[in-house]
């Protein structure tokens, strides 16, 4: 083989590796996972693999994001993912070599978020959290108050997370999600309309077998005359 001919080769074959990095013959895909829980104490903890490559796990904050970006292999790609905040989690298939084509992920590029209420794909919800032993509360937070000059304030917390200050415009509502600790397991929250304001317990363990919430579902609403908890009026406002 002559130099020139060498040469050639060479650089033929750097062409090709550099295509090669940027997945050449397969498409690149792009999975991107961002936490949207703002509980400063209880960051989220995210492992993923696939049959080739264990990613280890990452630990991200509030707003952080972890990214993983692989050459699809058709029919046998699959990317596996564990979420874990603090005693929630969930296990899943973060993608699919059978999305190529389609949905739930666009222009293959897949993007998770996690919230207090489950865990997203796309802006739309995909799973909830598990909570192994423990059962699963959810208590949902509206304003029902038409006063756009003044929105209702809510803060709420445990002895483990504080959730901070959400403002709620009317009709808006907010959610906590977590699974219950028998006994210990108690949620507080203060609801500040202007001058008008009321502290009290949004969730106690010893609810956890009767009422005052239904199916372990708690849905309080906060009205001009008063805080409601299944349409029944439980507090005036101080």
């Amino acid at each position: 083989m002559t130099t020139k001919h060498l040469l050639t080769c060479l650089i033929l074959y750097a062409y090709l590796f550099q295509f090669g990095s940027s997945c050449f013959w397969f498409t690149r895909v792009q999975v991107n996972i961002d936490n949207d829980i703002n509980t400063p104490s209880t960051p989220l903890l995210v492992h993923c693999m696939s049959k080739d490559d264990d990613l280890g796990t990452h630990t991200l904050n509030y707003e952080q994001g972890f990214r993983i970006v692989f050459c699809l292999k058709p029919f046998s790609t699959l990317f596996h993912c564990r979420f874990q905040w603090g005693d929630k989690g969930k296990s899943f298939d973060a993608y699919k070599a059978s999305w190529w084509y389609g949905k739930p992920c666009y222009d293959h590029y897949c993007y998770w978020v996690a919230k207090t209420d489950g865990i997203y794909l796309s802006s739309k919800k995909r799973f909830d959290w598990d909570c192994f032993w423990f059962t699963r509360v959810q208590i949902d937070i509206y304003n029902d108050i038409n006063t756009p000059s003044t929105p209702l304030l809510v803060h709420c917390m445990s002895k483990d997370d504080d959730l901070g200050t959400h403002t709620l415009n009317y009709k808006q509502e907010f959610r906590i999600v977590f699974c219950l600790k028998p006994f210990s397991t108690l949620f507080h929250c203060r609801f500040q309309w202007g001058d008008k304001g009321k502290s009290f317990d949004a969730y106690k363990a010893s609810w956890w077998y009767g009422k005052p919430c239904i199916d372990h579902h708690c849905y309080w609403v906060a009205e001009t005359d008063g805080i409601y908890l299944s349409f029944k009026k439980r507090f005036d406002w101080e």
